[in-house]
């Protein structure tokens, strides 16, 4: 048997397999008591799944035509339209609860956006908010045994990190330079309404890399576009950074606040991976990375989006009626309740259905008879919940 260390991509994931075959090894959960991850690329009993994984692509992971349709193309659309309300609205100084938090916490010592960049939101005409988003995916089954793409939130890891491992078909292979122009060449083209390609290069049109340190891992190409903080870069017209807004060259904050310098990806779309408490709770739990963009976006089920879990704040008033000062724009104090015995299609929203609306703590934790009926178990169990 090979190895671990010696293993690659997916095969990583079926290491040691089979992995039940022990006493106790392979449990099988109560599906009335929580919801199992779905069985993906390999049964207990079978082979690997051809649909899914592949002996000539050891790091890829393909998706059916169906999914691309119906799930993936226009979830990503749906849910992206939602964030970029957000983050526009951020963008022009108004008042966005989601991201700014409870008491404006999140954005409080938020590194991407500092006093400085605060100060001149909602002035800056030449800003195209043209955000370069790295999210999380991932299939899941829901109460009814359904397996669908769900949307998780933002990636636990640096943006630049996951941003530019997209040019990368495998570790050590690159994407062909036909589909890295494309990308680019349609976003400067959309954007700004730059012209490129037909003999205008990225670098003739202005456009440069900074990268977040001297040890980012950028692919090969960007050697040429690739800058440092001594650059003169009053010279070009795009600078493609991760970097957060507070630790830019002077610079480069002057000409972006004076309009002369476009920052890729707009900073404030940023703040994300920069939101103190989320990060400190990282450190206990990294899943809870997600968060920050994950509140942007509302529950949902149905034809043509994604998956999306309900998550925000809920409150419970103090027994002796002490008083918090808390945000009510960001309570969802309420919560639609699904059963797996309801007749509808898998592409059906179940959310606009007749569907029981309950109280979120009354949802978690009451065992009273009223609140069980039948198939009514406390679902404090598939939830996470902090203070």
């Amino acid at each position: 048997m090979m190895t671990e260390e010696k293993l690659k991509g997916w095969k990583q994931l079926m290491a040691d397999y089979p992995w039940f075959d022990c006493e106790g090894c392979y449990r099988l959960p109560a599906y009335s008591e929580f919801m199992p991850s779905p069985l993906i690329g390999r049964k207990p009993l079978g082979e690997i799944d051809s649909a899914i994984f592949s002996e000539d692509d050891l790091y890829g992971y393909k998706i059916t035509e169906m999914e691309e349709e119906y799930e993936l193309h226009p979830g990503i659309g749906h849910i992206g339209h939602q964030i970029m309300t957000n983050i526009i609205r951020l963008g022009k100084g108004q008042t966005e609860h989601h991201i700014h938090g409870h008491g404006g916490k999140n954005l409080t010592g938020n590194p991407y956006w500092p006093d400085e960049l605060k100060s001149v939101a909602g002035k800056l005409t030449h800003e195209r908010f043209v955000t370069l988003l790295p999210m999380m995916l991932s299939r899941t089954q829901d109460d009814k045994g359904r397996v669908t793409w769900t949307f998780f939130g933002n990636s636990i890891h640096d943006p630049e990190e996951t941003f530019w491992k997209g040019f990368y078909r495998s570790p050590s292979e690159e994407l062909p330079g036909i589909e890295i122009d494309g990308f680019f060449n349609k976003l400067l083209n959309g954007a700004y309404s730059e012209k490129t390609g037909k003999g205008i290069s990225l670098l003739k049109a202005g456009l440069r890399i900074l990268p977040v340190s001297g040890k980012s891992n950028l692919p090969s190409w960007t050697r040429d576009l690739t800058v440092t903080d001594s650059f003169a870069f009053r010279t070009i017209k795009y600078l493609l950074t991760f970097r957060p807004f507070k630790d830019l060259p002077p610079e480069v904050k002057d000409l972006y606040i004076s309009g002369k310098l476009a920052l890729i990806p707009f900073p404030g779309s940023l703040v994300f991976w920069g939101m103190p408490n989320y990060n400190k709770l990282k450190k206990a739990f990294p899943p809870a990375g997600q968060i920050p963009l994950h509140n942007l976006v509302a529950r949902n089920r149905g034809i043509n989006t994604l998956r999306v879990t309900q998550a925000g704040w809920f409150h419970e008033p103090h027994p002796d009626n002490e008083k918090h000062q808390i945000n009510e724009e960001l309570v969802i104090n309420s919560y639609h309740r699904t059963h797996r015995w309801e007749k509808i299609h898998r592409y059906q929203d179940e959310l606009n259905q007749n569907v029981q609306k309950v109280k979120i703590a009354k949802a978690f934790f009451s065992t009273d008879t009223d609140s069980l009926g039948l198939y009514d178990k406390p679902l404090a169990r598939n939830c996470q919940i902090w203070s």
